[in-house]
């Protein structure tokens, strides 16, 4: 299926934005995730469903100090 990943059309086989993730190797853990303008919580296996043309962008937790 294809989905718009970081505004880019982008091909995956992962049904759920948690198994996107992990198809990706991004450390779910550090990251929040938006799908369809919305902000959505990819960090459980039951996370929100992927379907065709959707728009999932992935931001990473940075902290300092």
């Amino acid at each position: 299926m294809k989905i718009v990943y970081q505004g880019e059309v982008t091909e995956t086989s992962a049904d759920t934005v948690a198994g996107f993730l992990n198809e990706r190797n991004i450390p779910i853990q550090s990251v929040i995730s938006e799908l369809n303008g919305e902000v959505c919580d990819g960090r459980e296996p039951e996370s929100p469903a992927l379907h065709e043309g959707d728009a999932l962008n992935v931001f990473r937790i940075v902290a300092g100090g």
